[in-house]
C-alpha cells in the first residue's frame, strides 16, 4: 500500500494525457480515466509542481501529490545519478591535425586526456598538464 503523502522535494511531471480546464482547476486524466477538482490555491501548486518546482514540506502539498500520483495524473521525476568526471578518462587518437587535437582538448575542461600520436608526420606536442584555461 502506498503512503499517505508523497515525498517531499520530489518534483513531478504532468502524464502526457492529462488535461487541465477551467484555469487549471478540473484536471482530466489518469488510468482508469478520472476528473479531480481542485481549487485555485491547489491549481496554482499543481501549475508551480509542473513549472518545476519541488513538492514543499508540507502536508496538505503532499497529500495532493500522492493523490496525483496514484491516479496517474503527474509522474516522479527522478534525478539522474551524478556523473563524477573522475570516473571517465578520454582517450583520444591523433594524426595529423593539431588544430584539431587543441580545440578537442580545449573543450574538454577537466577530464583527464590520453592523447595517442597514430604516427603523425610531426607530432603535436601537448601539454602534460591542462586546465580549464587550456587555449584551444
Amino acid at each position: 500500500m502506498s503512503p499517505v503523502h508523497a515525498p517531499a522535494g520530489v518534483r513531478l511531471l504532468a502524464d502526457p494525457g492529462l488535461r487541465r480546464i477551467d484555469g487549471g482547476r478540473v484536471m482530466i486524466g489518469g488510468g482508469p480515466l478520472r476528473i479531480i477538482r481542485l481549487s485555485a490555491r491547489g491549481a496554482d501548486v499543481v501549475d508551480a509542481w509542473l513549472g518545476g518546482r519541488p513538492v514543499a514540506d508540507v502536508k496538505s502539498a503532499r497529500r495532493l501529490a500522492r493523490r496525483l500520483l496514484d491516479a496517474g495524473m503527474v509522474h516522479p521525476v527522478t534525478a539522474p545519478e551524478p556523473r563524477i568526471v573522475e570516473d571517465v578518462t578520454v582517450v583520444i587518437p591523433a594524426k595529423d591535425a593539431p588544430a584539431g587535437l587543441d580545440r578537442l582538448l580545449g573543450s574538454l575542461g577537466r577530464v583527464p586526456v590520453v592523447v595517442v600520436d597514430d604516427g603523425s608526420e610531426q607530432p603535436a606536442s601537448t601539454p602534460s598538464s591542462r586546465s580549464n584555461s587550456w587555449p584551444g
